[in-house]
This record gives C-alpha cells, structure tokens and sequence, in this order.
C-alpha cells in the first residue's frame, strides 16, 4: 500500500529544487563569464595574505552602484581613451595565447600575458609576489558602460558659474 502523499510537502521540495537548480545555473553562468584574481603575498615575515576571487560579471553591478558623480568623474577622466581601450581589449580577447611583456632581472620578475581571453599580470620581487588576472571582455564592457556617461553629462561635473548682480 502506498502512503498518502501531502501535497504541502510536495510544493515545498518542487519549490527547493527550483531554487537549488536556479542558484546552480547562476553560478555556472556568472563563472563562465571569467572570474577577477588578486592574490598579494607579502615576503616578510607575518606579511599579508589576499587571496581574492570575484565572478566577473559583479564588477559591472559593482561599478553601477558607484555615485553618479563618481562614474561621472571616472567617465571624464577616461573619456578619450575608452573607445581605444574598448576595441584593444576585444581584439586582445581574440587572439591566440601570447606574452606580451617579460622581464626578468636578478630579484625580479615581471610577466604579462594574454591567455584564453584573460590578462594576467605576475610580479615576483624581493618583497612581495602580485598575481592579477581578468577577462579582456570585462575591460570592453566596462569602457563601454562608461562611454555612455562620458559626452553630454560632463557639464554637471563643472561648478556652475558665479552670478554676478
């Protein structure tokens, strides 16, 4: 004999797995867009440690929730370079792996290179080791998140003139 099925409890797992499932594919979504590395270790002794892994696509939100001033400001700052910086990275993204630059001196070691999309920046020193590494595709998409606030809105940053009676 079966037992008797409750129907709340039923709803209660349907809605679990959908919810489970949801939050499954937004993570395998928000990883299959890059992640942002930092990791900084100091050498010396009780130095400091970060060890930073963020999804890429949360820069954009995080940039997004800046004042409007401030990305009004960044805007103006970067203005004449982001439809470069933008049409660089996506060219960047596309080709194939490469190193772009490669230094290596006695206590020193400096590597940059593109690789499956992604920049990364490695520095080995006396005092410390820095590894950063982002998707080439983030850098076009926030330079073209700032072009919209870069041409006409840029007079709001600018001190209204003193009136004179």
């Amino acid at each position: 004999m079966r037992a008797p099925r409750n129907p709340v409890l039923l709803a209660l797992a349907a809605a679990l797995v959908l919810l489970v499932g949801t939050l499954v594919a937004a993570a395998a979504l928000a990883l299959a867009a890059g992640t942002v590395h930092i990791n900084v270790v100091e050498k010396k002794p009780g130095g400091t440690r970060v060890n930073l892994i963020l999804p890429a696509v949360i820069i954009p939100l995080g940039v997004k929730l800046l004042p409007e001033r401030k990305r009004l400001e960044l805007a103006a700052r970067l203005g004449p370079f982001l439809p470069a910086v933008r049409a660089a990275s996506l060219e960047l993204a596309r080709t194939e792996d490469f190193s772009l630059v490669e230094v290596r001196e006695r206590n020193e070691r400096v590597s940059v290179r593109i690789v499956r999309g992604s920049l990364f920046i490695d520095v080995d020193s006396n005092e410390e080791i820095v590894h950063v590494s982002f998707p080439l595709k983030l850098v076009a998409r926030l330079a073209a998140d700032l072009e919209h606030f870069a041409p006409g809105r840029l007079a709001l940053l600018q001190d209204p003139e003193p009136v004179n009676k």
